[in-house]
């Protein structure tokens, strides 16, 4: 995990201790993954979805994207996607913004809700 998606990590926390949210964290990334996943559960999260398919090795964007919101949409009640950066779009930085879209949920890049 790099640190702008602990960071992301960190603000769902946040959100968590100030209101009535529950934080999910969804990765498709090899095994490897697990720890970044682990640590974020370590830190308060209440669930994590980790999608680990050598079938989606190499996927592009929009792959990505229909997978990872496949499975925000399998959480219930989503109010709000928070992303990081870390990903193999070429760094595009359009996974976050296609998978809210795909979830119709609103998400934050920077500090701006769009």
């Amino acid at each position: 995990m790099d640190e702008i998606n602990e960071r992301a990590a960190e603000e769902a926390l946040r959100l968590e201790d100030t209101s009535d949210a529950h934080v999910t964290v969804v990765s498709m990334a090899p095994e490897s993954a697990r720890d970044a996943l682990r640590k974020v559960l370590a830190m308060g999260g209440d669930q994590g979805i980790h999608i680990c398919d050598d079938r989606l090795r190499g996927a592009d964007v929009l792959i990505t994207a229909k997978v990872l919101a496949a499975a925000v949409r399998n959480v219930a009640d989503v109010d709000l996607v928070l992303a990081g950066n870390a990903s193999t779009d070429g760094q595009a930085g359009a996974v976050p913004a296609v998978v809210a879209d795909l979830s119709l949920a609103p998400y934050l890049i920077g500090q701006k809700l769009l």
